[in-house]
């Protein structure tokens, strides 16, 4: 299993205070066909891509895509 999880936090600094538009943690686990290096690799690869999108279509419906 490939486990991959990261933060992003999206200020609008031109408002003061700061205003925080998007503040979202995404985690993927993503079966692996086996225990080797390249295996682990690439389901990291395909869980990023997969938090990408996601992160895209969270800020497109924030209004900043």
């Amino acid at each position: 299993l490939a486990i991959l999880e990261i933060q992003f936090v999206v200020l609008r600094i031109a408002s003061e205070p700061m205003e925080i538009v998007l503040d979202r943690t995404y985690r993927k686990e993503v079966p692996v066909a086996s225990k080797e290096a390249k295996a682990l690799v690439d389901g990291w690869s395909l869980g990023l891509g997969e938090m990408l999108r996601e992160l895209e279509e969270d800020l497109a419906a924030a209004g900043l895509r």
